[in-house]
C-alpha cells in the first residue's frame, strides 16, 4: 500500500486536509507502527540533541571537505529590496500613514537584561573609540 520508503510524516502528508474515521486512523497507524517494527520503516531521531561524542566524530568526518558554497557566488537570490527607490509620491504615502500613531515599541520598557547588554556594549563601543582616537 504505501512506498516503504516513505517516512511517517510523508505518509501523514498524503492525508492531510481529510477528514479520517476512527478506523481508518487506527489503520494507517497499525501499518505504520508494523513496518517501524519490523525495520522496513525508519522514524528518524528527530529533535533529539547530539552527545558530545557525536558531534566530534562528525566534526572530524567533516575535516578537509570544502563548504557546498566554497568560491561560489550568486547561489543564494538577492533580497527583494536592494537597489530599489521609492518615488517621492510613496514617500509621501507612508510618512503620512504613519503621522499620529504612536512607535511600535512605544510604551514597552526594556528589561534588566536588555539594559545590561546595552550597557556593555556602549562601554564597549567607547573603549574602541578611545584607543583609535589615541592612536
Amino acid at each position: 500500500m504505501y512506498n516503504i520508503s516513505m517516512s511517517k510524516w510523508d505518509i501523514g502528508a498524503l492525508n492531510r486536509g481529510k477528514n479520517l474515521s476512527e478506523k481508518t486512523k487506527k489503520k494507517i497507524s497499525l501499518k505504520i507502527k508494523t513496518l517501524v517494527e519490523n525495520g522496513s520503516l525508519k522514524i528518524t531521531n528527530k529533535g533529539e540533541r547530539l552527545s558530545e561524542e557525536h558531534k566530534k566524530k562528525i566534526s572530524q568526518s567533516r575535516k578537509g571537505i570544502a563548504p557546498w558554497n566554497k568560491n561560489k557566488t550568486g547561489v543564494m537570490p538577492p533580497a527583494w529590496n536592494i537597489g530599489q527607490h521609492w518615488s517621492n509620491e510613496v514617500k509621501k504615502k507612508i510618512s503620512e500613514s504613519k503621522k499620529g500613531k504612536p512607535a511600535h515599541n512605544k510604551g514597552i520598557p526594556r528589561t534588566e537584561a536588555e539594559k545590561e547588554k546595552m550597557r556593555i556594549a556602549a562601554k564597549k563601543m567607547w573603549e574602541r573609540r578611545k584607543k583609535h582616537a589615541i592612536d
